[in-house]
């Protein structure tokens, strides 16, 4: 998402998983090969023969994880098959200190499934919000990732080489693919969905069928940090999806109007809140009222630097989108700030953060109001409910990234 002039106005206030299947995959992933679904499997003993103990993973809504070896022990391989037939062999998950949701050898058992949808090619937020979400495979399966357009960054395949560029630099390639989604908005592309191409079919078709692996009762999580054409794009195409999916976007100034994901494609979110899908909104709010939202979330390129610069796995060099090449996502991520200014928000990061940890920021379940353009109204007697997000732990939140960016737990 992109706040560049919106930001001003703040600044002021202020485990393994799914492996590469061998098959192809029809809706094309930007690195060409087929991404393996996955069939888990439970991890074997862990090491000196003993079986491995039962983990919880950490984070809300998460489950027992078995197979993992404890106290650092390493957990058995795990078998895996991938898409279109290809197959592939988990490596074995190394267990942390603590929590260990890693440890299911080869498997994503006991782990959310989370699928990121992205404008990534505005500003750096976006980027720090993937970078953080890969270097989490200890809390979730990131089962992909899928971009669309907003008005700055330019047409969607744009936003997939960037959201690529960050997958690479977070040694993430051979685990996480990037599928592109729309440029255009809900209403324009809604009406093409059963031609054999549409715009944002390879995100769309994918979305779709991750969430089919899913039930009601084991939802997949659908992570919007831009405007939410794809998702509105998929429930048209197949509604049986509302009921397998929870959706945590970033976007809106509720209960007040405006805002840049709101406002690049209002009839989307429109469909998306009308839906019967679990719904949870980060708020952005960018003048801080009634209660401060991710604009507030905010650090200088100094606290960036200090906390950044030479963390991250080492990669192979990667070019920036500013010039440049990277061999680590630390040292890209102070790059892209310092071509932006001294003070930002890291509003999309700060809502993965909320979905990671939900005490960092303070939920408010409300009847879902109604959405007129880019303005609401309250529907106090509306059944469906809806959670809101604000008030998120800003110091907690940079800590986290700074620490898992210095000791990530990459998917592999």
């Amino acid at each position: 998402m992109k706040h560049d002039v919106l930001f001003a106005l703040t600044v002021g206030l202020l485990n393994v998983g799914v492996v590469a299947g061998c098959g192809t995959d029809p809706s094309s992933p930007s690195r060409g090969a087929g991404s393996g679904t996955g069939l888990s499997v439970a991890g074997g003993a862990g090491v000196g023969g003993s079986a491995g103990t039962a983990g919880a993973a950490s984070g809300g809504g998460g489950t027992a994880v078995a197979g993992g070896g404890s106290g650092g022990s390493t957990g058995g391989a795990g078998g895996l098959t991938g898409t279109g037939g290809g197959a592939g062999l988990g490596a074995g998950g190394t267990a942390g200190a603590g929590s260990n949701a890693g440890g299911a050898g080869g498997s994503a058992a006991g782990l959310r499934h989370v699928i990121i949808d992205s404008d990534a090619n505005n500003e750096m937020d976006d980027q720090h919000a993937i970078a953080y979400a890969l270097f989490n495979a200890d809390e979730w399966h990131i089962d992909g990732i899928t971009t669309n357009a907003t008005s700055s960054g330019g047409p969607a395949p744009a936003h997939t080489k960037e959201a690529q560029r960050v997958v690479d630099l977070c040694a993430s390639a051979g685990s996480v693919s990037v599928y592109t989604g729309a440029t255009d908005g809900y209403t324009q592309i809604k009406g093409a969905l059963g031609n054999a191409s549409f715009d944002g079919k390879a995100a769309v078709d994918f979305i779709i069928a991750r969430a089919a692996l899913h039930s009601a009762q084991d939802k997949l999580i659908l992570m919007p940090i831009g405007k939410l054409t794809n998702i509105a794009l998929a429930f048209d195409k197949d509604p049986s999806i509302t009921a397998k999916v929870r959706v945590f976007w970033l976007g809106s100034n509720w209960p007040n109007a405006g805002e840049y994901n709101l406002e690049n494609d209002p009839d989307a979110a429109r469909r998306v809140v009308d839906s019967d899908v679990e719904l949870d909104i980060a708020t952005v709010r960018y003048d801080g009222k009634p209660e401060p939202g991710t604009a507030q979330v905010t650090l200088t390129l100094d606290e960036l630097k200090a906390g950044m610069l030479g963390r991250g796995p080492v990669v192979a060099p990667v070019e920036g989108r500013n010039g440049g090449t990277f061999t680590r996502f630390g040292d890209y991520s102070v790059d892209l700030m310092s071509h932006i200014g001294n003070v930002r928000a890291l509003y999309d990061m700060a809502a993965v953060a909320a979905l990671k940890h939900p005490a960092w920021a303070t939920p408010q379940d409300m009847p879902a109001p109604s959405l007129n353009g880019t303005s609401w109204s309250n529907r106090p007697n509306n059944a469906r409910k809806v959670r809101f997000w604000h008030s998120f732990n800003r110091d907690a939140i940079v800590a986290d990234l700074f620490a898992v960016t210095a000791n990530p737990h990459i998917q592999q």
